[in-house]
């Protein structure tokens, strides 16, 4: 079908990209589609090809178009996985925004670092340094789309996997707190609603432990089961967007502790200790989790300390005024970034190894939008003479970032 000839494309383009199968170019374009056909194991005759190909020639164009088809299954993944992401609303996704591209321009260029006599190991690697090079193209996000491949392509290491769902995970959570500039109820409904979450998933876990017993635990903990179900349907009918709340003399949005959803774990963790015939473990774990959310949630006055990795020379990277002059730092994360005017201290990391601490003060915050990182600006305002040095030198060596905050 469809599907097949626009697969099939990427071999035709790629033709004059290699000097093994540029004369397919100008030959039959039937003998392509038999060549194809004969690298992935069909047995045809070469009296059946319209050229008469020598044997060594025609051993080197089947290894080509034998490897070619193993770097086509990898773009087209690339492909549909990128088209399905830039389609895809931003209110529904659950993991960062895939932006490598599997074009007929990435097989032209792979093609072009091909031999006829590499192996699949030495195939894989390099595809595996053409999207790194690629990646680096990238305004933020390298490392996420590099994992991402690493799945599609089913190469993704255990070390990999756990990076990965800890970077989807933050991005999750960054979701559920609400963008900047955001009315602080809505802000407040989004986290509850980021909390019926955890509990619908608690309440997951509980039916499957459920299942796995008899008598009287089996009861037990289907009263548990239900007791979480209710409190979940509670929390979904808040987090509707029909909530109405006035604030008297509201403090700034960055300064709203969220007292009212506190209350509501603690009154929770309360309610379970006290369930008739609750399985310890199921109850301690529960009750651990909770207080884990509970904690997530309250404002933290102390000053925070902020690791700043300016060595991997990524999206996150010195800031300027229109004059030129360093003011601070922009922090390129997918955590939720502190508060709007809160001090922080900065761990700088540089290039070679060295490192240094600065203050700061944060000066604004920022959602991904298109090239744009997600991430938070902080302003200096004490530096040591050393992490003056560094900083001076960090920027002769790559240009700062325009973020004139007034």
């Amino acid at each position: 079908g469809k599907e097949d000839l626009f697969a099939l494309s990427y071999l035709e383009n790629a033709l004059t990209s290699h000097p093994t199968l540029a004369p397919l170019s100008g030959r039959d374009p039937g003998d392509l589609y038999k060549l194809a056909r004969m690298a992935q194991g069909e047995p045809i005759a070469a009296s059946e090809l319209s050229y008469g190909y020598a044997g060594a020639e025609l051993s080197d164009i089947l290894a080509m178009l034998k490897l070619l088809g193993r770097v086509q299954d990898v773009l087209l993944k690339v492909n549909q996985t990128y088209i399905k992401a830039a389609s895809q609303e931003d209110a529904y996704r659950t993991e960062p925004p895939f932006k490598l591209q599997g074009s007929y321009r990435n097989m032209n260029k792979i093609a072009q670092k091909l031999a006829p006599v590499m192996t699949e190991e030495e195939l894989d690697r390099t595809v595996d340094e053409h999207y790194q090079a690629e990646s680096q193209t990238l305004a933020t996000g390298a490392e996420q789309n590099l994992l991402k491949l690493a799945e599609l392509r089913g190469r993704i290491s255990l070390e990999q996997r756990t990076r990965w769902e800890q970077i989807k995970e933050a991005f999750k959570r960054t979701r559920r707190g609400g963008k900047e500039g955001d009315y602080p109820v809505a802000r407040i409904t989004s986290v509850i609603g980021g909390l019926e979450e955890q509990l619908q998933t608690l309440n997951k876990a509980v039916v499957a432990a459920s299942a796995s017993r008899t008598g009287d635990k089996t009861q037990a903990d289907a009263q548990l089961q239900q007791t979480i179900a209710k409190v979940s349907e509670a929390l979904g009918k808040l987090a509707k967007t029909d909530v109405h709340v006035t604030l008297a003399n509201p403090s700034p949005p960055q300064a709203i502790d969220l007292t009212a959803i506190s209350a509501l774990g603690q009154a929770m963790v309360a309610a379970l200790a006290k369930n008739p015939g609750t399985d310890p473990a199921i109850s301690q774990a529960l009750v651990q989790k909770l207080a884990e959310l509970e904690k997530a949630m309250v404002r933290r006055d102390a000053t925070q300390t902020v690791e700043v990795d300016l060595a991997r020379r990524d999206a996150t990277n010195l800031t300027c005024d229109t004059s030129s002059i360093i003011r601070g730092v922009f922090v390129a994360t997918y955590q939720k970034p502190p508060p709007r005017g809160s001090e922080v201290v900065l761990q700088m990391l540089f290039p070679a190894n060295l490192s240094t601490q600065a203050r700061g003060k944060v000066s604004f915050t920022q959602d991904e939008d298109g090239d744009r990182p997600a991430g938070y600006g902080v302003t200096f305002f004490e530096l040591s003479d050393e992490a003056k040095e560094l900083i001076a030198r960090y920027a002769q060596e790559r240009d700062p970032l325009l973020y004139d905050v007034g």
